[in-house]
């Protein structure tokens, strides 16, 4: 079984927290994002996963994470497959309100 290369770019408040702008990561083929999330919470801790995951698991509001430029809510979420090279971006910040 081969590994999978995971590069992975930090923004906003992400960066802050893991203290880098971009590391790379291997993981067993056939691994999914939330399988990258649990070896990024094991190496920077639980501040790592509590500013992108709320307490039930799922993705807070204001967290993008992409995955070779799509967004995962646009797929399978945590659950999507990192296959070949995949860039994940994940930026995670405040944004302000519209209006007036």
């Amino acid at each position: 079984m081969n590994d999978v290369n995971i590069k992975l770019h930090y923004l906003g408040l992400v960066k802050n927290t893991v203290g880098c702008a971009e590391e790379e990561i291997v993981l067993p083929e056939g691994s999914r994002l939330i399988d990258a999330f649990n070896a990024l919470d094991k190496k920077y801790g639980e501040q790592f996963t509590s500013v992108i995951l709320k307490a039930n698991g799922r993705l807070r509001p204001s967290a993008k994470v992409l995955v070779d430029e799509q967004d995962i809510r646009d797929g399978d979420g945590l659950d999507t497959k990192l296959e070949g090279k995949p860039q994940v971006s994940i930026t995670v910040g405040m944004y302000p309100i519209a209006g007036g």
